[in-house]
């Protein structure tokens, strides 16, 4: 799982580009997690649900976002509230 806003400069000013936040930082063998965090386990990994949703709360009104679930599917567009 990754997540790429297409114009950096719109989330932090000094990007240039893309930026991307890499699915590592979701999906692990033992997920970080803060107190109260929803973790699902997929395989041998966990997916913190909550940490890949603070992070598009957090690209709201920032432009073009692509979610990619898996190396073939993915979901573009804007987040919306």
């Amino acid at each position: 799982m990754s997540i790429v806003l297409a114009d950096g400069s719109r989330y932090v000013e000094n990007c240039v580009g893309p930026m991307e936040w890499d699915g590592g930082l979701f999906t692990k063998k033992y997920a970080n997690r803060r107190k109260g965090d929803e973790v699902i386990a997929t395989g041998n990994k966990e997916t913190n649900l909550s940490e890949v949703e603070r992070v598009l709360r957090s690209l709201i009104g920032k432009g073009e976002v692509e979610v990619r679930l898996t190396n073939m599917n993915w979901i573009t567009g804007e987040v919306e509230a």
